[in-house]
């Protein structure tokens, strides 16, 4: 068999032995010693190194050694074959056969092969020492061997070495070189026309790729590569932590791993790092499509487009097309910027990568392990003949971070330090605090700037306590909507130009008045629209003059720009923290269906057509979104009600007798007819709330269950609940219906005012959101057309916004002293009557 290295000055020896390829391996490694003294033995000048022996290398046929850094003196690599022989022989076994690399050469211009596309996938990150997992194997041996004939001939380079294999025995060759941690491609085609390539990479990342590419079929055929390598990506095994699909200029890096540089230069991280230490939860760089797992999705937050859901509740995300980021496409800048700006919370910059790696191998005191109590931060005292906590936390030593601790020591979050100054147990959900603000607070002070959140500690003993009634509760609420809909709003509303519908809003009285609610909701719907659009034009306009290339990536890079700079300062000006605190007593179905909607309605090109004939459009869908939402909860609360009766009431597991009468009827009708009664039952109980006739001779949840069974096509729905009623009998049946009347009683009366404040927080967020996005696109559309970088330009974009940002982060604070009735005078913080200063 016929052989091949990839160094010039070196040589491979393979060893074929009749014992077998174990039997070989260990005389090899016995042989490789020895070997390696003899030619330490030979003269050479002072400053030339040895030669070095590499340790046995698997290979099909018998393993074999690579010696490079030969000298003009050294032995001739018949000398050097002749000397392992009588070495191997020395360790008593006979028989075997050492010879000598000859280069076959098939793969010498693989490297050089123009086009490739390229997917990576990496496991779970241990540095260095990272596994890839042997199971991966099956993808690699289905892209290049399991769909081809057997015969067909694969090419396989091993550590430089190359040799003809069948299909068949790509995987075995595969898992040898795993085990043995050696770099091996396994090749199917020729790098002149077209390849398909398997690779296992072990430095600077243990990862597995998956490639094709070469100079055949040009653009189409590439394209078509980057399709094949995203079906394959559905295919991905348990155990992928990360993968990405990229279109490279040749296969030259494909061993060597990811290369970013346009991150890099901008002050990245480097990519391959990222990959080895971090890449579970952050991403090294910005590619086409990239795979993303559930801590991934966690940090970025709602994925709503070019997203495509994959097994094991990952993601696989899409950037552009793939047309626009060919090498050397003029877009491809683009397309990687607006992968940053897409993918920012993920990312990992040059200045944090030392800190985060080091956390994750437990070298940083703030690492994720359970932290013993710092000294002086706490002492232990005796009460009772029991050993309890003191409240003295060290004021001086605490230091306010983001997310929750599983233990209590210096580093905390504020609703944890509360907790610790009311002698509660440690938690983060402080007993005696103010829900509301409690809700405020504790986003806030995530949101905020280490330096910024560290302010907030003279702040926190006055949360201890701030717990009030239902009505002192109710009044917070609504001043927070409040502050969202007359303070912020207006001020981004100016900002981007809209002062007429933010005088407008400055006119209108407190909320609690039920016709100053919907006026405000009515111009805040307005205000969004008209936001909304006036960004669109400003995009558009800025790019009109562009190329037919450039303007689609323009755009979708402006529009990114915009949006990335409101995610920056959304946060820190309390904005996130208001919409929180405001319906934080609000079912999430509600809150969810009623902002999903909006934004969906914004977005939609044909509604805004719509609002534009009829602004009332939007504050109309709002409220009719909100209401379904709770009329829906409403219903299912009832049955809950009904279920959990019976069952106690009967000793019938209510939902598993539902079960057993599904069978007897087609799921698909049973669904349907569901889903019918639910809707009928929904509008009845929400038109009792909005309605209510003190004189009606029925129950809400009597007239909403007689309406569901009389509407046509809710027969199966009927069918069950019958035959369920009959099962438990009459007297259990009519004590359920009671709890079910119980259940939506308070739900019912207090629909109006939740409905009024979730649609107005809604909207008013919206406008925000929407008011902001139209300046920063307006500042970066300015950067754009005078020629400014793609960073520059979306620097432009924060900077429109952060003078009102700044403002509004002075108005939040103000906002939680108001909350828990804080009095500030000349910066001085004075506490309220109910919480003393800590000692």
């Amino acid at each position: 068999m016929q052989q091949s290295s990839s160094r010039t000055d070196g040589v491979a020896l393979q060893v074929h032995l009749a014992a077998g390829a174990t039997a070989a391996r260990t005389a090899l490694r016995a042989a490789r010693s020895s070997l390696a003294s003899a030619l330490e033995a030979f003269p050479r000048d002072v400053d030339q190194m040895p030669p070095f022996v590499s340790f046995p290398v698997p290979a099909p046929g018998g393993p074999f050694l690579q010696v490079s850094g030969l000298g003009p003196g050294d032995p001739s690599p018949r000398a050097l074959a002749r000397q392992l022989s009588e070495r191997i022989a020395a360790t008593g076994l006979s028989g075997a056969d050492v010879t000598v690399v000859e280069p076959l050469g098939r793969l010498t211009g693989l490297e050089a092969a123009p086009g490739a596309a390229i997917l990576r996938a990496f496991p779970a990150p241990a540095g260095p020492d990272g596994e890839v997992p042997a199971l991966w194997l099956r993808l690699a041996h289905k892209w290049v061997g399991h769909e081809h004939p057997e015969g067909h001939p694969l090419t396989a380079r091993i550590s430089g070495v190359e040799f003809a294999i069948t299909p068949r025995a790509a995987v075995s060759v595969l898992q040898d070189c795993l085990r043995s941690r050696t770099f091996c491609d396994v090749v199917l085609g020729d790098p002149s026309s077209w390849v398909r390539v398997a690779s296992l990479a072990f430095d600077p990342v243990p990862h597995l790729v998956i490639a094709s590419g070469g100079p055949a079929g040009g653009t189409p055929e590439l394209l078509r590569a980057v399709e094949q390598l995203r079906s394959l990506a559905h295919d991905l095994p348990d155990g992928v932590a990360y993968a990405c699909i990229d279109i490279e200029a040749d296969f030259a890096n494909m061993a060597a791993g990811l290369t970013d540089p346009s991150w890099r230069v901008t002050g990245g991280a480097p990519p391959n790092g990222v990959a080895a230490w971090l890449v579970d939860e952050f991403v090294p760089g910005s590619y086409p499509y990239q795979v993303l797992g559930p801590p991934h999705q966690a940090r970025l937050g709602a994925i709503t487009t070019s997203a495509e859901l994959l097994n094991g509740g990952r993601l696989g995300f899409t950037i552009g097309d793939p047309g626009a980021w060919l090498p050397g496409a003029p877009t491809r800048a683009w397309q990687q910027a607006d992968g940053r700006l897409r993918l920012e919370a993920c990312l990992v910059d040059h200045a944090s990568f030392d800190n985060l790696v080091a956390a994750r191998v437990g070298k940083l005191e703030g690492s994720s392990r359970p932290r013993s109590m710092p000294k002086g931060a706490g002492r232990m005292t005796e009460s009772s003949g029991e050993r309890r906590q003191a409240l003295v936390p060290d004021l001086d030593r605490v230091v306010l971070e983001a997310g929750p601790h599983r233990s209590r020591g210096d580093r905390l979050n504020i609703l944890e330090l509360v907790s610790w100054l009311d002698g509660q147990p440690h938690s983060d959900e402080p007993a005696r605090v103010s829900p509301c603000a409690a809700a405020f607070v504790g986003q806030w002070a995530a949101d905020l700037d280490p330096t910024s959140r560290q302010r907030l500690i003279p702040r926190a003993p006055s949360l201890v306590g701030s717990a009030g009634d239902g009505s002192l509760e109710s009044e917070r609420r609504w001043a927070v909507a409040e502050w969202l809909a007359y303070d912020q709003a207006p001020a981004w509303l100016r900002l981007a130009g809209l002062t007429d519908v933010a005088d407008l809003l400055d006119q209108l009285g407190p909320l609690d008045d039920e016709t100053e609610l919907l006026q405000a909701v009515t111009l805040l719907g307005r205000a969004a629209l008209l936001a909304d659009e006036r960004g669109a034009f400003t995009i558009d306009l800025a790019v009109s003059g562009l190329d037919g290339r450039f303007r689609e990536g323009a755009s979708a890079y402006l529009q990114r720009a915009a949006a990335g700079a409101w995610e920056q300062v959304r946060g820190p000006v309390g904005w996130r923290a208001a919409c929180r605190a405001a319906t934080h007593d609000i079912p999430p179905v509600m809150v969810d269906a009623t902002n999903s909607l909006i934004a969906a309605r914004i977005a939609d090109p044909l509604f805004r057509h719509h609002a534009s004939v009829d602004p009332n459009t939007l504050a109309e869908r709002a409220w009719s979104a909100a209401l379904h939402a709770v009329g829906n909860e409403v219903w299912n609360q009832g049955w809950a009600a009904v279920d959990a009766l019976t069952t106690t009431l009967s000793n019938l597991d209510i939902s598993g007798a539902r079960k057993a009468l599904h069978e007897r009827v087609d799921d698909g009708q049973l669904t349907a007819a569901t889903n019918r009664a639910r809707f009928a039952a929904r509008d009845v109980l929400v038109r009792a709330a909005l309605f209510a006739d003190p004189d009606e001779r029925g129950h809400a949840w009597d007239d909403a269950v007689a309406h569901a069974r009389e509407v046509p096509g809710t027969e199966a729905w009927v069918a069950v609940t019958d035959a369920t009623r009959a099962g438990v009998g009459e007297w259990t049946w009519s004590a359920a219906m009671d709890a079910a009347r119980s259940a939506i009683a308070e739900p019912l009366h207090s629909l109006p005012r939740l409905v009024g404040r979730t649609t107005l927080v809604a909207v008013a967020g919206e406008a925000c959101a929407a008011a902001a996005r139209a300046t920063a696109a307006g500042g970066a559309a300015v950067a754009l057309t005078e020629g400014a970088s793609l960073d520059v330009v979306r620097q432009a974009a924060v900077e429109a916004l952060s003078g009102t940002g700044a403002q509004l982060t002075s108005g939040a604070l103000t906002l939680f002293d108001q909350l828990v009735g804080l009095v500030v005078i000349d910066d001085t913080v004075r506490l309220p009557e109910r919480v003393a200063e800590p000692a």
